[in-house]
């Protein structure tokens, strides 16, 4: 074969090639469906939803939205890895069922530059599942519009470097052990809850650092009918900082525990229902917690 002939076949095969890995990036769009009635082998369009959460991962880019057509089961019995930035947006109701005992139902694992957001699911563990959310790496989680059920554990934030937990007007009930555990690896955490209700649980949030630094914002939330705490703060060699604003513990056999040298609660508002002129009125007392 000559030198132009093979250049000629070289050509040949490059063009031959070009198509199909220009059809391996298109694979994944911005925008992606998943649906009761879809099918994993589908684009994942709106007209061609795809069957779980995981199926539309793939084909999504990553910053893109997963969005839900309807209720379903979009774990279909495994777990939802989530290793990129990414929303999954769905009308509160939806439904995202373990489906076996033992199983944790979404696990994020992503970059320090990476942002994963998590909006109106139905997260049931059916008093078998083990967690909810497991959230390890660095990078920043968004819970909003949320219901995790009958977990051992809620939400557990095991960053291995530097990350941020935001959960806003959700609730965390039933669990075996934990609603939130803040357990990080060495590293710094920045937790920040609004209008979350944490309900019959062991304990409702515990914050434990084992070296670096954990910081924690409640505002607006609840911690009820624990068989443990309501609040703890931990400190197990790094400083543990906890506060809580307008905030109510009830029912619990410990409303707020700061354990360690290194553990503050600090301020804590508590609320007091009293009745003036025939109607119920909220007061705000303003308390300061102590390491144990």
């Amino acid at each position: 074969m000559t030198k132009f002939m093979r250049i000629l076949v070289g050509l040949a095969i490059a063009a031959a090639v070009l198509p199909v890995q220009a059809g391996s990036v298109q694979a994944q769009s911005p925008r992606t469906w998943v649906s009761s009635t879809g099918n994993d082998a589908n684009t994942c369009g709106r007209t061609a939803p795809c069957k779980t959460f995981n199926g539309a991962l793939a084909k999504t880019a990553p910053g893109g939205e997963i969005t839900c057509v309807g209720p379903g089961d979009y774990g279909s019995g495994s777990t939802v890895n989530i290793t990129k930035s990414i929303a999954i947006s769905c009308e509160a109701g939806t439904a995202l069922a373990p489906g076996s005992a033992g199983l944790t139902a979404i696990t994020v694992n992503v970059g320090a530059a990476d942002k994963v957001y998590l909006r109106g699911l139905d997260i049931e563990g059916a008093g078998t599942g083990n967690i909810g959310i497991v959230f390890s790496g660095a990078g920043a989680l968004h819970v909003d519009k949320c219901l995790i059920r009958g977990f051992n554990s809620g939400i557990e934030f095991a960053n291995g470097a530097a990350a941020a937990l935001y959960v806003a007007d959700s609730v965390i009930a039933d669990g075996g052990v934990h609603g939130i555990n803040i357990a990080p690896i060495g590293a710094a955490a920045n937790v920040t809850l609004d209008r979350v209700q944490l309900t019959n649980n062991q304990d409702g949030i515990v914050a434990n650092s084992g070296g670096g630094p954990v910081t924690v914002t409640i505002t607006e939330s609840n911690a009820s009918r624990h068989s443990g705490r309501g609040f703890a703060a931990v400190s197990q060699g790094g400083p543990v900082l906890m506060q809580i604003s307008r905030t109510t513990a009830s029912q619990n056999i410990v409303g707020v525990q700061a354990t360690g040298a290194q553990a503050q609660v600090n301020p804590w508002q508590i609320a007091c229902v009293a009745e003036r002129h025939g109607r119920p009125e909220r007061k705000w007392q303003q308390a300061v917690f102590l390491p144990e």
